[in-house]
């Protein structure tokens, strides 16, 4: 062809110069078209020639990247351009590692991103991956904590430093230094166990009781179980009993519990010999597994309250003198007697069966209690070692106003110092009903009434919620007994003489209150 072009029979005779410089061109053009890469359409694609791999272990070559975005990164980072478009920078992986560098640095200042802030979300992302990580893994709870689906508790420190967190679920966490009790138990015994969670759960049974799994819910890591299935009952260390039964029949090396709530003047059990029973499931503190309506708990320094203990504007708004809630008119220790005797000369409103007021319990009407009485009474149906109620727990410390009991002996060990009016405090009742008086006239006085709210606390226990609060009572204390090795000697000697001669005369109390106040007016 070149040939039959320089002979001039394509271009009709051209001279030897003119033919070159169009041989010329035409090779410029070629060259040009063969050479120049298909980028001419930002919608095209930069075509990667496939390279193969060095070794079986590298990656598959990066996939084309569109042109419109190479365009509109090399906006953002002109610096890197040379890096990405030479495909010959490198091999294949480095170039692409430079590009998904260059993209990010660009895309970062862009956004106007950091490069420490950027290495911080990182290091985000990765903390919340362990986490996830983390959270598949089964971790063993340590000893001294208790997980607990209402609530958690935690050991802190040993021996005379002792100290125990609360952390319910729906209060703020209180660090406690010991409960209010009778003596013989230290307060670390009472709230750590030597439990083995990788044994068999120790088995309690409930025989008649009523009680559940549900009465563990304070100690859940402690690794008990409380089941009322009879067929167990040789696999029991503990059984809880409620009332007589003929078909149990006890096995040796397992604790006997009564189980009652109570006062002895309305239940009882007539067991087989004297010292049948290893302890008792109820109020008495005297038993390994006592278990209160309440308890009063001395703080921790960390814990302790700022003052005001009480809000001053609530007290000095308070104009009556005391509500009392009551269902049973007719009881062993005569309580109603001497409340007929108060309010011959002092304000009492009783609500309920024996009166004459409505509040349903638990009902928005018991804010009254707060806003407008100074006392409420707590006098028990029995005078009885121990026997403190609800009443005295619920409402006479759940309220802004101070409790009125009977005896002091029965409940001093047990609610806080100087919070208390007792009624066997005075010779009289009109001496007791004077000094009420004169605490309403003297909101000063009456206000230093609520001072122990500085160091102490009062915990309710209502028989519903089974939480962390209960850790140092009942079923978790047995459960902790359970789990010593060996299992530690507890015997009631003799139970009919422990539990029915534990109350008081019928009235006697009463009884002499009311005599005083007559003599007093004789002399007057």
């Amino acid at each position: 062809m070149v040939r039959w072009i320089y002979r001039g029979n394509f271009f009709g005779g051209m001279s030897s110069m003119r033919w070159k410089a169009l041989i010329a061109i035409s090779l410029l053009i070629y060259a040009f078209i063969l050479y120049t890469p298909i980028a001419s359409s930002p919608n095209r694609y930069i075509e990667i020639e496939n390279v193969k791999a060095e070794s079986k272990n590298e990656p598959n070559p990066p996939l084309p990247i569109p042109r419109n975005k190479i365009d509109e990164q090399i906006a953002i980072v002109p610096e890197r351009i040379k890096a990405v478009q030479d495909p010959l920078r490198g091999d294949r992986i480095d170039m692409q590692k430079e590009w998904d560098q260059a993209l990010k640095e660009g895309r970062e200042r862009k956004l106007g991103i950091t490069k420490q802030e950027s290495v911080e979300k990182k290091e985000m992302v990765e903390t919340q991956k362990d986490r996830q990580e983390e959270a598949k893994i089964e971790v063993p709870i340590p000893q001294e904590k208790t997980l607990s689906p209402t609530g958690i508790g935690e050991a802190r420190g040993t021996g005379d430093s002792f100290k125990y967190a609360f952390q319910p679920l729906k209060e703020e966490e209180f660090v406690v230094e010991n409960v209010m009790t009778i003596p013989g138990m230290s307060f670390e015994q009472r709230m750590t166990a030597k439990v083995d969670r990788n044994a068999n759960p120790k088995l309690i049974v409930t025989w008649n009781t009523g009680l559940s799994d549900a009465n563990l819910g304070g100690c859940p890591d402690w690794n008990c179980r409380v089941v009322n299935s009879r067929d167990k009952l040789s696999e029991a260390g503990a059984i809880i009993v409620g009332h007589e039964d003929v078909a149990f029949q006890p096995q040796s090396n397992q604790y006997i519990v009564y189980f009652s709530q109570e006062s002895p003047a309305h239940s009882g059990y007539h067991p087989r010999y004297p010292d049948f029973f290893n302890m008792s499931f109820g109020f008495r503190h005297d038993t390994a597994a006592a278990s209160p309506y309440g308890y009063t708990v001395k703080l921790a320094p960390e814990s302790y309250r700022k003052p005001p203990y009480v809000d001053e504007s609530l007290i000095r708004g308070k104009k009556k003198g005391a509500a009392w809630f009551v269902s049973h008119c007719s009881t062993a220790s005569q309580r109603e007697l001497l409340v007929q005797r108060m309010q011959s000369g002092f304000e009492v409103d009783i609500y309920g069966g024996c009166g004459t007021k409505n509040c349903p319990r638990g009902g928005d009407c018991e804010k009254m209690l707060d806003t407008d009485y100074h006392f409420y009474i707590t006098f028990e149906n029995s005078i009885c070692k121990d026997y403190v109620t609800e009443k005295v727990w619920n409402q006479g410390y759940g309220r802004e106003l101070i409790p009125v009991v009977l005896k002091r002996s029965i409940v001093e060990s047990y609610l806080p110092p100087n919070s208390f009016i007792a009624a066997d405090d005075y010779e009289s009742v009109g001496e007791m009903t004077n000094y009420m008086k004169y605490l309403m006239d003297n909101k000063t006085a009456y206000m230093e009434y609520f001072n122990w709210r500085k160091d102490h606390k009062v915990v309710f226990l209502n028989g519903k919620t089974h939480d962390i609060l209960e850790k140092p009572w009942g079923m978790c204390q047995i459960c902790r007994l359970l789990w010593e090795t060996p299992m530690p000697h507890h015997s009631i000697t003799d139970f009919r003489d422990w539990w029915e001669n534990s109350c008081e005369s019928q009235g006697k109390l009463v009884s002499d209150l009311l005599k005083g106040s007559q003599q007093i007016e004789q002399k007057q």
